[in-house]
C-alpha cells in the first residue's frame, strides 16, 4: 500500500519547480554580464544540477517520506540541458578562456549559481511558499547546532 502524501505536498513540488526556473533565469543573467564563454555556462549548470537535484530530492521526501534521490538525479540532468539550451540561445560567445582565465572562470562558476539559488529562495519564499526549505541555503532549522549553541530558537 502506498503511502498518502504529506501535507503541502503540492506546494513542495511547485516551490521547487518555481526554484529552478528563478534558478536558471537568474544563473543565465548573471553569466550574460559576466562574459559569454562556455566554460562559465557549463561550469554554472553543473553546479545548478547539483543543487536542483538535491532540492528536488529532498522535496520527494517531505511528500513521500522517502528521499527520491534517482528522481532528483534525473530532474537535476533536465535542469543542466534546459540551461544549456537556453545558454546556446541567449549568449552570443561560446569560446574557451585562455590561461589564468579558466580559474577566474571557474570562482566565478560556483559564485553565480549560488547567488542565484539563494536569490531564487528568498523569491520562492516570498512570493510562492513561506515554508519553503531550501536545506543549507540559509534556512534555519529549529533545535539546529546553531541554535543550540546560541540558546535562540525563535
Amino acid at each position: 500500500m502506498t503511502e498518502p502524501f504529506k501535507s503541502n505536498s503540492l506546494q513542495a513540488i511547485h516551490a521547487v519547480l518555481a526554484h529552478s526556473l528563478f534558478s536558471i533565469g537568474l544563473t543565465l543573467v548573471g553569466c550574460a554580464t559576466v562574459s559569454n564563454l562556455t566554460f562559465l555556462a557549463v561550469w554554472c549548470g553543473l553546479i545548478l544540477w547539483g543543487i536542483t537535484a538535491a532540492l528536488f530530492s529532498r522535496a520527494m521526501k517531505q511528500v513521500t517520506g522517502k528521499p527520491q534521490f534517482l528522481l532528483g538525479f534525473a530532474y537535476g540532468l533536465v535542469i543542466f540541458f534546459s540551461f544549456m539550451a537556453c545558454a546556446h540561445l541567449f549568449l552570443s560567445d561560446m569560446s574557451a578562456p585562455e590561461g589564468m582565465e579558466g580559474l577566474y572562470f571557474f570562482v566565478l562558476g560556483f559564485a553565480i549559481p549560488m547567488v542565484a539559488v539563494d536569490l531564487a529562495r528568498r523569491l520562492v519564499k516570498r512570493y510562492i511558499w513561506a515554508d519553503f526549505d531550501a536545506g543549507w541555503l540559509g534556512d534555519r532549522v529549529e533545535g539546529s547546532a546553531t541554535a543550540q549553541f546560541t540558546g535562540n530558537d525563535s
